[in-house]
């Protein structure tokens, strides 16, 4: 059975020939609420049509509670529990306790999974999504595994795995932070942590961006990690870092030697990558390089003569038994500097 309190001033309905304990119900036959006794025919016509408005589930009584400071209150009659309350005095709603906020909530929240029938299940902040877990769902090629979650403003979109070919694509993503993965179509296995991190991607997937506009640019690379502020954005041409892949920027504002490199690695502030297969520890302004332990030199064939104003140092095999180690200048010079 359910009750409803209603404040005795609501509608300005004068109800104070109403004391608590006296009972409403609603009568069929005449289309309106009625009590044993206190109230002008009048005065049952609007609070009837008030009530009109308030869908009831089961069977019971309505209450009116002539001292109530609250509009509304509708109670389980086995526990008496606070169900709903809306205080229209300080408009706040209150879900199983009286409200001490707007909307005051003691328990549980059950929302739907998000999808793109009818995207449900958003919650919204300032006219803006803000939480959800959107999986498109069948797509009529596959329907997506989903597994996203996605918090911050606008991060995300309701949109991903429209072209969906397989159902591990635009699933098993994280974005936490403004405008995170926004434009996400089909990538998997992202983790975008930070304002605008990842922001272009679009098919890239299994990669990291930890940081503002960290990997921003990137579209379809993928097996990349860029930690730190702007971290993999740009390239050393300050062009966008949009292809690369099997690469690691490590340092805010590193970036790649040109968008499309493998397998290279960027570490420090400001660092500039050297292409595919090359690693650089620190930026122009770094004046010594520490190492601690040893350092060890794989034997490998002549290398090709460096770039202007830098040499190389490697180790080849003689063919003996013996090791030559050598050293290269940018004009195709070699030196050798030890053997055994």
């Amino acid at each position: 059975m359910t009750k409803i309190f209603i404040n005795r001033n609501i509608k300005d309905v004068d109800l104070s020939s109403l004391q608590d304990g006296d009972y409403l119900k609603y009568d069929s036959s005449s289309d309106k609420w009625i009590t044993v006794d206190g109230l002008t025919e009048a005065e049952y016509k609007e609070l009837s049509e008030w009530l009109d408005n308030v869908t009831l589930s089961g069977t019971g009584a309505t209450y009116i509670n002539t001292d109530s400071a609250v509009a509304l209150v509708v109670e389980n009659s086995g526990t008496y529990d606070n169900v709903l309350v809306v205080d229209t005095d300080n408009g706040r709603v209150g879900i199983n306790k009286v409200p001490g906020y707007e909307l005051d909530i003691s328990g549980n929240v059950a929302l739907p999974a998000t999808n793109h029938n009818g995207r449900k299940g958003v919650i919204y902040k300032d006219g803006h999504r803000f939480i959800h877990d959107f999986s498109y769902g069948d797509n009529g090629t596959t329907t997506p595994t989903g597994n996203n979650i996605f918090v911050g403003k606008d991060s995300g979109n309701l949109s991903m795995g429209d072209t969906a070919a397989g159902s591990y694509q635009a699933s098993n993503n994280v974005g936490v932070g403004s405008y995170a993965l926004k434009n996400n179509t089909n990538g998997w296995y992202n983790m975008a942590l930070g304002h605008a991190s990842m922001y272009y991607n679009t098919t890239g997937n299994r990669c990291t961006g930890l940081g503002g506009a960290s990997l921003y640019t990137n579209t379809t690379g993928t097996k990349l990690v860029g930690v730190g502020y702007n971290a993999g954005r740009y390239t050393s041409s300050s062009g966008s870092n949009q292809t690369s892949t099997d690469s690691v920027y490590l340092g805010a504002d590193t970036k790649a030697k040109a968008s499309g490199d493998v397998n290279e690695i960027v570490i420090g502030y400001g660092a500039v990558g050297e292409g595919s297969n090359t690693v650089v520890l620190g930026n122009t302004s770094i004046t010594k390089t520490f190492l601690r332990g040893g350092t060890y030199l794989e034997e490998m064939t002549a290398p090709s003569t460096p770039p202007s104003n830098k040499a190389v140092i490697y180790l080849v095999d003689d063919g003996d038994g013996t090791q030559t180690l050598k050293i290269k200048f940018d004009d195709g010079t070699v030196v050798d500097i030890a053997n055994n």
